[in-house]
């Protein structure tokens, strides 16, 4: 497991996800590379997740610069499985699982470290200017800044061809994992 993080917030009880009026305990989405994106983003704007003590739309928002990141990667290598999103509710807690194949990535390329508290990031810094102009003003290094500020804990791992967890390293990483979760801490 790459990064880890979590951090205290005030007590919730979520009991369930909403999609199109209807109540779930799970919601599985299976996003192909060739989505369209206004698709996507009709179909995750449609979930809210009642009980979180943060914005459906700030959630949906961090989801969707995970889902982006996922799909490029898919798009770079030419991958024609899809993205795996799952929703799942086990109160109180909401959890987030996006899983790809898009061949992961170095994170000590990032403009900051995963494993810092995002309240001590500096999206400002020189890092971040670097890391923009290093990549064309393609990547911003935004999306894991946004997520961690927006879920209560956050795990990112990297898995091989048999789908076991492997440290990063190029060439040896089919894919990512990424775990959300926003709820009580255990």
């Amino acid at each position: 497991m790459i990064g880890i993080y979590s951090r205290d917030i005030q007590r919730i009880m979520i009991r369930k996800i909403v999609y199109c009026d209807k109540a779930y305990k799970k919601i599985r989405l299976n996003i192909s590379p060739g989505a369209k994106f206004n698709t996507i983003l009709s179909t995750i704007n449609r979930i809210d997740y009642p009980g979180t003590p943060v914005k459906s739309e700030h959630i949906n928002y961090a989801i969707l610069e995970l889902i982006n990141n996922s799909l490029r990667a898919h798009r770079e290598r030419d991958e024609k499985d899809p993205v795996t999103v799952e929703f799942s509710v086990k109160p109180p807690n909401l959890h987030v699982d996006i899983i790809d194949r898009g061949g992961g990535f170095n994170p000590g390329k990032l403009p900051f470290s995963l494993s810092a508290d995002p309240d001590t990031v500096d999206i400002h810094n020189e890092e971040f200017n670097v890391y923009r102009k290093q990549n064309d003003y393609k990547r911003f290094g935004m999306g894991f800044y946004i997520v961690k500020k927006t879920f209560q804990t956050f795990e990112l791992s990297f898995y091989d061809g048999s789908g076991n967890p492997v440290p990063w390293e190029h060439g040896n990483v089919i894919g990512t994992r990424i775990n959300l979760s926003l709820g009580e801490l255990s």
